[in-house]
């Protein structure tokens, strides 16, 4: 099993390297594209770790004048888990069952188990990311406060590879389960991606209800501990192994987790053709009729044919709208919960005056975590062929891939900034501010991912989470819409002498500009760029 393993973990790292290297030509041009996505990753890993430093700084600060350090660590290790857990339960269909490749991997002279053990421990690695972001930084500040001995570096180190290892494969059951049961009905599809939406909801309230507990717990110390261990045991033995330097629970942690992987890999083994061929079945329709034929505008056929791409992947609805979603729930929150509640149970004084000065900018986050464009151009796939010897202009098929995304965030925008508007307040400046900002980055957002996915396409993946998520597009434009957004909420903070008025309406003026200027980009070099792909 070891050396079939190795040889499948070696096939799945080099797609997933593949598509995150899509300048892998030696010419002049796609050097220069290796260098530049080098740089912007680079450039990301610095900031998100600075950044993990900075607010850890913050919370051990307080922390430590209760006495209560030690819940650092184990609050990341529980943000990890769950991260672990919901970002896992989506990439199950395409990654663990239902992969594009399933008929050349099951035709390799490899074991079922190995096939199994392989894709999980893909997922395992994909969620690795949160603790190398998140974990390790709360470890290092943990480490810089307490001056800890020689068992917490050893015990962490040696704990830190197998903490997502459990919530994985707990993800992976629920997810299975998902998928296996949405499989049986008609609209496999719209089921699917219902109860994970459902799902998805449900997580963001609990956790939303229980953030006084969080805050609490430094008050109350191990509490926090106590009560997290009844829900995931393993969280119990790692506290107990990091600071009680207990060798005992060290060892459960670690062999608990490895068990679960491997238990999981022979049952999941026993029931993979099972589970892929249901996932791969398509349900009959009965009673078919002819209707009469509906006739539309090429724009309007090209715009039916996104709008039904889009929401036929739950993995493209997830990861390109999960900010229209956050976003939403952020209004509801604020409309029937109150900001007056809401401040204190951030325990931040003022909160009305920030959201009031900050707001139509750090709403904004919510439009550049939802680029459904910066995917578009990749996931025709091999049926780029069929796209372009449609009878209509390459200008249309952009225009309806940039429609797509105008309709979720121009709509969650002028939705949810109402909603902002109404309990805050702002004034006419301010409330005309709450639309025109984010209309600006949905523009600014559309055009920008379009223009990514042109520079940074990938038509040779059989996986659709390669494009939707570890793309070098998606991650290029993730980059610049967070950046775009960073840029002048740190304005409004350097420069108090400056109403946060103009600098939030100079941001739109420059984001319209900006937008211009690629749309014509678009639709003279893009489309030659277009044009010209094999």
């Amino acid at each position: 099993m070891g050396n079939e393993l190795k040889l499948l973990l070696r096939v799945e790292w080099k797609r997933l390297l593949d598509s995150l290297n899509p300048g892998r030509s030696k010419s002049r041009a796609g050097s220069r594209k290796t260098a530049l996505f080098s740089a912007v990753v680079l450039a990301a890993a610095g900031l998100l770790i600075a950044y993990a430093v900075f607010y850890f700084v913050l919370i051990a600060q307080q922390l430590q004048k209760a006495d209560a350090m030690r819940v650092l660590p184990e609050l990341v290790m529980a943000i990890c888990s769950f991260m672990a857990v919901f970002t896992s339960i989506y990439k199950v269909k395409g990654t663990l069952f239902g992969f594009g490749d399933y008929d050349f991997i099951m035709s390799l002279p490899v074991k079922t188990v190995t096939v199994a053990a392989a894709k999980l421990l893909m997922l395992y690695f994909m969620n690795l990311f949160f603790c190398v972001f998140l974990l390790l930084p709360a470890g290092a500040v943990y480490a810089y406060y307490e001056s800890p001995g020689a068992w917490f570096y050893a015990a962490f180190l040696l704990l830190f590879p197998f903490v997502p290892l459990v919530p994985v494969v707990i993800a992976a059951v629920i997810g299975a389960a998902i998928h296996f049961v949405s499989a049986g009905f008609k609209h496999s599809n719209v089921v699917n991606l219902a109860v994970t939406l459902a799902l998805f909801v449900g997580l963001m309230f609990v956790s939303f209800n229980t953030g006084n507990f969080f805050l609490n717990a430094a008050k109350i110390g191990g509490s926090f501990t106590a009560g997290f261990a009844r829900v995931y045991p393993p969280a119990g033995w790692y506290a107990k192994a990091l600071f009680e330097g207990n060798a005992v629970f060290l060892l459960l942690f670690i062999g608990v987790s490895l068990l679960t992987y491997l238990l999981f890999s022979y049952a999941a083994a026993s029931r993979f053709k099972a589970i892929n061929t249901r996932l791969a079945a398509v349900a009959a329709k009965s009673d078919y009729r002819l209707k009469e034929l509906n006739v539309s505008s090429a724009f309007a056929a090209l715009y039916k044919k996104e709008l039904k791409r889009f929401f036929s992947s739950t993995n493209y609805v997830l990861n390109s709208a999960v900010g229209i979603l956050l976003f939403t729930i952020a209004s509801i929150a604020i409309l029937f919960g109150g900001v007056d509640k809401l401040a204190v149970m951030m325990q931040m004084a003022g909160l009305k005056e920030m959201l009031v000065s900050f707001g139509p900018v750090a709403v904004s986050v919510f439009i550049a975590l939802s680029c459904t464009t910066a995917c578009s151009v990749s996931l025709e796939g091999k049926n780029l062929w069929l796209v372009r010897s449609l009878p209509a202009p390459v200008k249309l098929v952009f225009l309806s891939k940039i429609a797509v995304n105008l309709t979720l965030s121009v709509t969650a925008s002028v939705i949810n900034g109402t909603i902002f508007i109404i309990v805050l307040k702002p004034g006419l400046a301010g409330a005309l501010l709450f639309y025109a900002v984010p209309l600006a980055y949905s523009v600014f957002t559309a055009l920008m991912g379009l223009a990514v996915n042109l520079a940074y396409p990938n038509f040779s993946w059989t996986n659709e989470i390669t494009v939707i998520k570890q793309s070098a597009a998606v991650m290029i434009a993730l980059v610049i819409g967070l950046a775009a957004v960073a840029a002048p909420i740190a304005a409004i903070a350097a420069l108090k002498t400056v109403h946060a008025v103009w600098v939030e309406a100079a941001a739109a003026a420059l984001l319209a500009c900006i937008s211009a200027v690629l749309y014509r980009r678009i639709m003279t070099r893009g489309v030659k760029t277009f044009e010209a792909f094999e």
